[in-house]
C-alpha cells in the first residue's frame, strides 16, 4: 500500500515541485503520540487520510491547514510510528485529502 501511495505521489506533476524537509531529530520513529504531536506543533500538520492494513498498521497522510507541509507516517499497533516522507510545497500545492475529524490516534 505504501509503495502504491509513493508511486502515485512521485508520478504526479506536483512531485517535481516538492522540497524535502529535514526532521529535527535523528530517528524518524518514536511513540505514536510524540510523532504526531511533533508534526502538529512544528508544522501544523494533522492527520488527513489513513489506510489501515490487515495487521492494524496504518499509513497516515498528514497535512497542515494551508497545504504547504505534508508527511507520510506509518503507525503500528504497538504504539510506534515512523515518518517515512515529509515535504514543503507552495501553499495549496501539497496533495490534500479532506481532513478527518474522526481520526485521533496519538493526538
Amino acid at each position: 500500500m505504501l509503495r502504491l501511495i509513493m508511486m502515485m505521489a512521485l508520478s504526479s506533476a506536483a512531485a517535481a515541485d516538492l522540497t524535502p524537509m529535514m526532521l529535527p531529530f535523528n530517528l524518524t520513529c518514536g511513540p505514536t503520540n510524540e510523532v504526531y504531536n511533533h508534526g502538529y506543533k512544528t508544522y501544523g500538520e494533522i492527520p488527513s487520510f489513513k489506510a489501515t492494513g490487515d495487521n492494524g498498521r496504518k499509513v497516515v497522510w498528514t497535512l497542515n491547514e494551508d497545504a504547504s507541509a505534508m508527511s507520510l507516517v506509518i503507525s503500528d499497533p504497538d504504539g510506534t510510528s515512523c515518518v517515512v516522507w515529509s515535504t514543503y510545497c507552495p501553499p495549496g500545492e501539497c496533495l490534500s485529502p479532506a481532513h478527518s475529524e474522526e481520526f485521533n490516534d496519538g493526538i
